[in-house]
């Protein structure tokens, strides 16, 4: 069969766009094949021989993704407006979609001193030896002393009694709920230190030995939240137990109120007033934990440095509020 001209060109332009697509596939499997790995987190401090068990997965960082890429700017603005405005000297935020793993980071990798939030790691330890010691949370601790804390500038609503008994389950209820300092004491006085270092050490933490001191980050932190979402450090039923309790936090200026009245929120809140070198007053304000929106629950962890509490609070307050907002009109755009 003798080709035309025509019938030849034709032929050149199919193969040149055959080219054109095979590379085009090509380079997006390679740009594909070269992005980050997600990588495993696992249960360190082990002695099986034959396990390694896994406690979560990283994904890699989501604020170049598309979906998530508006949040990270509106997040970014809103920080970076803050400290222009010197309404903080410093914010670092943490979210992380926990459905499917994308994450948003802002100065992320910031430390801080954790402060209260600490006592959730403690929880952690008791729920632990609970598991195969159950009749732990039924021990009776009698309270032979309490302290006029001086460091708490949000004071608990409810607090223990020196000269009462109380369960260590009772305590636990008293140091995550209301931030009592005297119950955390308590707890701390009939634990081996090192069931408390082993909260930190098995999930890969450095166990911070100064409690005063800049020690966490929001994405180091956000991983207590995230393992008991899944059950995977505790079993089933202590997670669940651990978040009940942290729902019932009664701190509710940060988090909680940047969402409705309606979505649940499981967090702990810490803050620390910190006497600087040249005589001014440093404060801390953090709020981490999950907020359960339905069929998109999501980590949200703020930790702030500033002059001022109640600005501290309204910037947890507002990134509380962008992040909510924009995962319902994201789910409103989906459906």
């Amino acid at each position: 069969m003798k080709l035309t001209r025509f019938s030849i060109y034709l032929i050149l332009a199919g193969l040149t766009l055959l080219g054109i697509g095979f590379s085009i596939g090509h380079f997006t499997i390679q740009k594909k094949t070269n992005l980050t790995p997600a990588k495993p987190i696992r249960q360190a401090n082990i002695t099986y021989k034959y396990i390694d068990p896994l406690l979560a997965y990283d994904f890699p960082k989501a604020n170049d993704i598309t979906q998530y890429k508006v949040l990270s700017e509106k997040l970014e603005q809103l920080v970076t407006n803050a400290i222009q405005n010197k309404k903080a000297e410093n914010i670092s935020v943490y979210f992380k979609e926990l459905q499917k793993g994308e994450w948003v980071g802002i100065h992320e990798n910031d430390i801080y001193s954790p402060a209260s939030l600490l006592k959730v790691p403690l929880m952690l330890a008791y729920l632990k030896i609970a598991e195969s010691k159950p009749e732990t949370l039924h021990q009776n601790v009698l309270i032979k002393a309490t302290s006029i804390d001086n460091v708490q500038n949000i004071k608990p609503t409810e607090h223990i009694e020196q000269g009462k008994t109380y369960t260590v389950a009772d305590l636990i209820k008293y140091m995550i709920a209301y931030s009592d300092n005297d119950a955390a004491a308590a707890l701390r006085s009939i634990i081996d230190a090192k069931d408390v270092e082993d909260a930190y050490t098995d999930l890969g933490l450095k166990y911070p030995r100064n409690e005063l001191g800049d020690s966490m980050t929001v994405k180091n932190y956000a991983l207590y939240f995230r393992l008991l979402y899944n059950a995977t450090y505790l079993d089933r039923d202590s997670s669940e137990s651990a978040l009940k309790i942290l729902s019932e936090t009664d701190f509710t200026q940060g988090l909680v109120a940047g969402v409705p009245n309606t979505i649940v929120v499981a967090h702990k809140f810490g803050e620390r007033k910190i006497e600087k070198t040249n005589n001014t007053i440093q404060q801390q304000l953090h709020d981490c934990g999950i907020v359960y929106v339905p069929n998109r629950p999501y980590v949200l962890c703020v930790m702030t440095k500033g002059s001022d509490l109640h600005t501290l609070t309204d910037i947890l307050h507002d990134i509380s509020k962008t992040t909510y907002e924009y995962e319902q009109n994201s789910i409103k755009t989906q459906q």
